[in-house]
């Protein structure tokens, strides 16, 4: 069984900051099943977006 796995994107937040975690936990296979969360249903990017 999948052990959850959730990654908070917050305002302001750079794309590696989120990326390179849920790469890390996709590389491992079906040990983990990734969701996200934030405080609104899209988050704006440092950078734009």
């Amino acid at each position: 069984m999948a052990l959850p796995e959730w990654i908070a994107t917050l305002p302001g937040m750079l794309a590696p900051d989120v990326a390179a975690p849920a790469e890390a936990l996709m590389l491992a296979g079906d040990a983990f099943c990734l969701h996200g969360m934030g405080p609104a249903a899209e988050a704006v990017a440092a950078l734009g977006g």
